[in-house]
Formats: C-alpha cells, sequence, structure tokens
C-alpha cells in the first residue's frame, strides 16, 4: 500500500510537470521574425542554420554591389559568391548574420535600411568596417559602433517597426 502511494505521487507529480512544461513552451519558444533581404558572401551564408534558410529564397548575386564586393576580397583569398537572401528569419539569427558581416572588415560596414517591407541589410565600403548605419522608416539616419549595437537594439528596432 505504501509503495503504491509512492508511485501515485510521482505520477501526479511528473503530469503536474508535464503540463507545466508543455503549457509554458510556447511562450519561451516563440521567437520575433523579421523578413529581409540579406546581401552577403558566401561564408557568412554558411552560418545561417539550414533549419532558418529552409523557408527562404537564396540567389547568387551578380550585380554591380556584388562584383565591387567581390573587387574588395583581400589578395590570397578566394573570390567568394555573393548571395541575396530574402525570407523571414528570427532575430538572433539576423543578429548573428550581422556580427558575421561585421568580422568581414574589407568589405566596410553594415547599412541595416528599415524603410522597405524587407529590412535590407548589406556591407559599404563608403562607412567604417566597424560601423552600422541604419535607416529608420522616416529616413533618419541613426550611427552605431559595433560595441553599442547589441540584438537587443535590433529587436527594438524591428519590434518598433511591427507596431
Amino acid at each position: 500500500m505504501i509503495r503504491d502511494k509512492k508511485l501515485v505521487r510521482r505520477r501526479f507529480f511528473a503530469k503536474l510537470l508535464g503540463t507545466l512544461v508543455v503549457g509554458a513552451t510556447p511562450a519561451f519558444s516563440q521567437k520575433l521574425q523579421i523578413s529581409v533581404s540579406i546581401q552577403l558572401d558566401s561564408g557568412t551564408a554558411g552560418t545561417i542554420p539550414a533549419d532558418e534558410l529552409s523557408g527562404v529564397k537564396k540567389d547568387v548575386d551578380n550585380s554591380p554591389s556584388a562584383e565591387a564586393m567581390k573587387a574588395f576580397t583581400p589578395n590570397g583569398r578566394a573570390i567568394p559568391i555573393i548571395y541575396i537572401i530574402v525570407g523571414i528569419l528570427s532575430i538572433p539569427v539576423v543578429w548573428n548574420t550581422i556580427r558575421e558581416m561585421l568580422r568581414r572588415d574589407h568589405y566596410g560596414g553594415v547599412i541595416i535600411d528599415l524603410r522597405n517591407k524587407n529590412v535590407v541589410i548589406r556591407h559599404d565600403r563608403s562607412i567604417a568596417a566597424e560601423m552600422i548605419l541604419v535607416i529608420r522608416e522616416d529616413g533618419s539616419v541613426q550611427n552605431f559602433l559595433v560595441s553599442t549595437f547589441s540584438e537587443d537594439v535590433l529587436k527594438k528596432m524591428v519590434v518598433g517597426r511591427l507596431r
């Protein structure tokens, strides 16, 4: 009899814990996502998780800006393939992609343009490699150093667009 009470108690707590965990899962796993258009090299594109790429369009970019990026590839490195990725990505993936883009300082800084339906993210050699230039929906421009721009800053900008 005592053994059965322990078993019943264990099952009760297991069910209770399972209900709490399952009930809380949607709130914790809900990801903030944005629609983006990102111009990046093959090395940076390779850092985006495959499950995030499943719903996006990834095309080789042969535009003049892509050719300009290739021209600034340092000597001794293979000429990269430049891609345009268009689709919906989670904020953490977009943030990690921006950080990876900033590591490739030979392409210059990063521009984040919030004026379009898709957030446009690209390199630009006219700004310093450690800079992020954000063009807001109203056309105003804000500069950030890499050290002052974070995933939280990106998230606040995106949440502001969704309102």
